[in-house]
């Protein structure tokens, strides 16, 4: 049950980090998945911003044609699928739950008798999963929302309390994303 340690993959000397990750990969599967999922969920976040230039572009021009047309304006739904996905709290929750999906995936593998290279690594693809969760958390909040001006105008600077209030939004949803996809779906599914 216990994950194996660093020594335990195969050799990787004078290997440059793509060619070690592919070795890790082989040894460990899981480890592809949650890369990728870790990669898709950097870009979005540096994505974040442009997803919400464009909800607001999408909606004026949405609105501009409801008005040409003698109609009343309603909101599109393209523009606030953008908006969403600009929100900081989705960034980081959508790849909770892509990640915890992919565990999921993981868990009933092994469940099934799916014989992996690293053996089961549970235990460490669920600590790895929170810890992913929350970095993010702290990272994309410290990044992303905008801190408040307050009397004298806006602050120059971040300070750490917006990454820890990140971290801690972040809990409930590493949380609630495990409880959902193993107490719900999983017995659905196995």
């Amino acid at each position: 049950m216990l994950p194996p340690l660093l020594s335990s993959y195969p050799a990787a000397t004078d290997l440059t980090l793509l060619e070690q990750l592919a070795v890790r990969v082989r040894f460990e599967p899981f480890n592809g998945v949650a890369t990728a999922i870790f990669l898709l969920a950097i870009l979005h976040t540096f994505a974040a911003g442009k997803f919400t230039a464009l909800a607001h572009r999408l909606q004026h021009d949405h609105d501009e044609a409801a008005r040409r047309a003698g109609g009343a304006t309603t909101p599109s739904v393209v523009a606030e699928l953008s908006h969403f996905l600009g929100e900081v709290e989705v960034v980081f929750g959508l790849w909770a739950v892509a990640l915890g999906i992919a565990f999921l995936a993981y868990d009933i593998a092994l469940d099934r008798g799916a014989a992996l290279p690293g053996g089961d690594l549970r235990v460490l693809a669920l600590t790895l999963y929170v810890g992913i969760v929350l970095v993010a958390g702290a990272v994309v909040t410290w990044l992303v929302v905008p801190l408040p001006g307050g009397g004298a105008g806006p602050r120059a600077t971040r300070t750490p309390w917006s990454a820890a209030l990140g971290l801690f939004a972040a809990v409930p949803i590493a949380y609630l994303v495990l409880v959902v996809l193993h107490e719900l779906v999983k017995p659905l599914i196995t």
